[in-house]
């Protein structure tokens, strides 16, 4: 399963998509793996630093952005992860919380592609 200097194989390009992400356990570890774009992914630790829920099982949606009072926006489809226990919101991209003054970021790992095979690297 391991390959050389700490890559892992996790799955094949084709069982990843938009707006779902991929699961996998590495020993005791699980990640989330979700394509944001063409041959790009992201890579996340399925543990929300918030109170360690099952990030990876959230909803992918947009969210209300900050706004006057009475006016509501709803922005950045299928561009945020919304933890399923407390409703905590991170931007997919970089895995920073939104709208909180707490400096919570989601943990992600470095990811290549070699013949349609992704592996991540674990330290």
């Amino acid at each position: 399963m391991s390959n050389e200097e700490n890559w892992y194989f996790i799955c094949e390009t084709n069982e990843v998509n938009y707006k779902h992400f991929k699961i996998v356990k590495i020993n005791n570890l699980e990640v989330g793996i979700i394509k944001v774009g063409n041959n790009e992914y992201r890579v996340y630790k399925n543990s929300c630093p918030h109170r360690l829920g099952p990030i990876c099982k959230g909803t992918i949606s947009g969210t209300f952005l900050p706004s006057k009072q009475g006016e509501f926006i709803y922005d950045l489809e299928g561009r945020i992860i919304r933890c399923p226990w407390h409703r905590y919101e991170y931007y997919i991209y970089s895995g920073n919380i939104l709208y909180s003054d707490l400096k919570l970021k989601l943990k992600s790992y470095e990811y290549k592609i070699i013949k349609n095979k992704i592996f991540i690297k674990l330290k």
